[in-house]
């Protein structure tokens, strides 16, 4: 039993580091962005689903 809660422990720490690990990577990225090529969430929506709305 013991070894079973150990595993699940160090998946769940391996799927934390993964999730910021992601995070971090994604909020570098924005931010290497200039200005002028940042989507606001309208433009985004307008430009992947077609929305006019």
């Amino acid at each position: 039993m013991f070894q079973g809660i150990l595993i699940f422990g160090i998946a769940g720490v391996v799927v934390i580091i993964a999730y910021v690990a992601m995070v971090s990577n994604r909020r570098r990225e924005q931010d290497d962005l200039p200005p002028e090529d940042r989507l606001s969430d309208e433009e985004f929506r307008r430009v992947e689903y077609g929305d006019d709305d």
